[in-house]
């Protein structure tokens, strides 16, 4: 998968700096998720009872890597002759074939991963400085930021009636 990335800045006075980036990223499926193996001899009671109801049938089962594209701003500016400054950073990220981990058998922490849809996540991120720290002097630093994240769980597998990892935990409840 190509992970294209890009960044740059641009300084518009001694006092402004406006950077930029964007990236395609990838993680890697975890591999415990992609393939079951049991010591017991029915193979197909134990896939069958575990992954049935998330369409699975086989001990193996590809899963995508979950790829996103990052997005984000950020405005630097320091204030004329004082020592005080501020960053302002926006961000957005969408993800495609999210991954989610869910409980097979929550007894003994027995987890599984499938692809379950899309995320988006959106913030900013707010630093203001006094001073300089490797200076003499008071110097201090705040910092906040904001994150709204949310999935959009879409269904498994042909084979799960439309189910979502969400399912089996709505049917318990």
């Amino acid at each position: 998968i190509y992970q294209p990335r890009v960044a740059g800045t641009y300084t518009s006075n001694p006092n402004d700096v406006f950077r930029f980036s964007y990236g395609r990223y990838t993680e890697a499926p975890n591999t415990a998720f992609e393939q079951y193996n049991t010591r017991q001899e029915d193979l197909a009671d134990y896939i069958g009872s575990h992954f049935l109801q998330f369409g699975r049938n086989s001990p193996g089962y590809p899963i995508q890597p979950a790829t996103s594209i990052n997005y984000d701003l950020s405005w630097e500016h320091r204030f004329k002759n004082t020592d005080w400054s501020f960053k302002l950073t926006p961000f957005l990220r969408q993800t495609q074939n999210q991954i989610q981990q869910f409980f097979l058998i929550p007894q003994n922490g027995f987890v599984s991963g499938l692809n379950v849809g899309s995320q988006r996540s959106e913030g900013l991120e707010f630093q203001l400085q006094k001073g300089d720290f490797s200076r003499d002097g008071i110097s201090g630093l705040l910092s906040f930021a904001y994150t709204n994240s949310y999935v959009h769980y879409g269904p498994i597998a042909a084979g799960a009636s439309g189910s979502t990892v969400l399912a089996p935990i709505n049917n318990a409840i």
